[in-house]
């Protein structure tokens, strides 16, 4: 975060930031980047969905289906 304001107080040409927009759309981040004149990105991560698939591995094969349970950090 600091080297791009220090970035932005000692060049001399007009510099843009990228942001992503997940974080543009925020109330405090998003007031601010948009006072600097920042450029919102959507990212493919922040579009991304949760889905079941088949993982072959050496001869295995590992079936993956979502839930909610899943987000649980104690899962192995």
């Amino acid at each position: 975060f600091i080297d791009s304001v220090v970035m932005l107080s000692t060049c001399q040409r007009t510099l843009s930031y990228l942001i992503a927009e997940k974080s543009y759309n925020r109330r405090i981040v998003g007031d601010l980047a948009w006072a600097l004149g920042a450029v919102p990105v959507k990212r493919a991560q922040d579009s991304a969905e949760a889905g079941s698939g088949k993982i072959t591995f050496d001869e295995k094969v590992i079936e993956y289906e979502h839930n909610d349970d899943d987000n649980n950090p104690e899962k192995p």
